[in-house]
C-alpha cells in the first residue's frame, strides 16, 4: 500500500509540473480564462497530495 501511496504521489507531482507549465503559457500569452481552468486543476491536484500525505 505505502509504494502505490508513494507512486501516486510521484504522478500527482509530475502533474502538477505539468499544470505549472500551462499555467506559464496562459500568463504569456495573457489568457486568463484558461489559467483560472488550471489554477483550479492545479488546486485540486494540491489536495490530494494533501489527503495521500495525512
Amino acid at each position: 500500500m505505502n509504494q502505490l501511496s508513494e507512486l501516486a504521489k510521484e504522478m500527482l507531482l509530475d502533474q502538477a509540473k505539468e499544470i505549472e507549465q500551462q499555467m506559464a503559457r496562459c500568463v504569456e500569452l495573457d489568457l486568463l480564462d484558461e489559467l483560472k481552468q488550471y489554477r483550479q486543476l492545479f488546486d485540486n491536484v494540491m489536495e490530494q497530495l494533501r489527503l495521500l500525505n495525512e
